[in-house]
């Protein structure tokens, strides 16, 4: 039996009935963070001349790095020209769980970051998210 997306943010994609509320993440090792690294994550602090692994996006941290390792993205130079709602889509598929739409947010933030944007918390993308999603 599968579900429609529709009822979670209006995308349009279905996942089966059976969900994990509890996402597991991906075997891939992200290494722990300092506290310096860990400053990364606020985007005022993202360097563009130090974007080496994904962990040194805006926004990200071992947790959404280990998602978009899930979907095949290894680097942050694997975002350009990217969808980020394609990505999103991915990853709930992957995960076979609705993905919290806070995480379309972050996608759109670094995609959009690699496309040439200056970094952004991923919140600032949250209004034009849900105006987009409202009409699909």
């Amino acid at each position: 039996m599968w579900f429609p997306l529709a009822i979670c943010n209006n995308l349009d994609f279905e996942l089966p009935l059976k969900r994990s509320w509890f996402r597991q993440k991906p075997d891939a090792a992200i290494p722990a963070r300092s506290k310096i690294e860990s400053k990364t994550l606020n985007p005022t602090k993202v360097r563009r001349d130090k974007l080496n692994r994904l962990t040194d996006l805006p926004n990200i941290g071992p947790s959404l790095a280990a998602d978009l390792v899930l979907i095949g993205l290894s680097s942050p130079k694997d975002l350009v020209d990217r969808d980020p709602y394609e990505m999103y889509r991915e990853l709930s598929v992957a995960t076979n769980s609705y993905q919290d739409p806070c995480v379309l947010d972050v996608f759109i933030s670094i995609t959009r970051f690699m496309a040439g944007e200056d970094p952004k918390p991923w919140w600032e993308y949250t209004p034009k998210r849900k105006l987009a999603t409202q009409s699909m």
